[in-house]
């Protein structure tokens, strides 16, 4: 059966981020600690998280409106960027 996270999950995820260029701008280091609904991660990635099952791997293409959008993030994402997270 196939087991989906719920608000409030603690789970945690191996990803490497790229920008729509394809340039790499992160990559968890081991394990990556995410709880669901805290408002600390991207709004796209909980959105791709929530639809995958326990063990699941996927691409998340998040468009930049459920990105970082306008404001960019830590030095590392543009602004109104879309971003690929594997």
């Amino acid at each position: 059966a196939r087991v989906f996270p719920q608000e409030n999950s603690q789970i945690y995820i191996h990803y490497t981020g790229y920008l729509a260029d394809g340039s790499q701008f992160d990559a968890s280091q081991g394990d990556y600690e995410i709880v669901l609904g805290s408002g600390m991660n991207i709004i796209g990635l909980e959105h791709a998280l929530r639809a995958m099952s326990t063990g699941e791997q996927a691409v998340a293409r998040i468009p930049s409106h459920f990105s970082v959008r306008a404001s960019g993030g830590r030095d590392l994402i543009p602004p109104n960027c879309d971003l690929n997270l594997t």
